[in-house]
């Protein structure tokens, strides 16, 4: 499934940089959001990483984890190319002639591009985190050890 954020249409050519300000600024929103979804993440695979016993599972959280450290890597670049871009589209309403309107528009598709590829990249990588966890919870039996059972 390709994800686009953008209508189909000529939207990207015809915006005004208000309109392209606000879909960017939306953008930061969301990357708070799966920043701190990220972070759940993390703290999830800490909490049940600390019980594991066999080496398989050992193996897998790790590189899940690896995983996860890669895609928070991808998080930030693109949090900073997003406050970056506000700032160009901001001088470009102030002065719009402080870029080239042409080259802009090819970046904030790129941007765009991007920042559908994190949120694929993020979906599949949540999926990955909650099989992984529930597997180990099956197979290293955590709930007796946490339920003193």
């Amino acid at each position: 499934m390709e994800m686009r954020i953008r209508p189909k249409s000529d939207y990207l050519k015809q915006a005004g940089w208000e309109e392209l300000y606000v879909l960017s600024g939306h953008w930061k929103s969301d990357m708070d959001f799966y920043s701190d979804e990220l972070n759940f993440l993390s703290n999830l695979l800490n909490r049940y990483s600390m019980w594991l016993t066999e080496n398989d599972n050992i193996r897998r959280v790790e590189k899940v984890k690896l995983k996860l450290s890669v895609l928070q890597e991808f998080k930030n670049d693109l949090i900073h190319c997003v406050l970056k871009h506000m700032r160009h589209l901001k001088d470009l309403m102030e002065n719009p002639f402080s870029y080239d309107e042409i080259i802009f528009r090819n970046e904030h598709a790129e941007l765009e591009d991007d920042f559908a590829d994190f949120i694929k990249a993020h979906r599949t990588l949540k999926r990955e985190v909650f099989s992984l966890t529930s597997s180990i919870v099956e197979s290293e039996n955590i709930n007796n050890l946490l339920h003193g059972g």
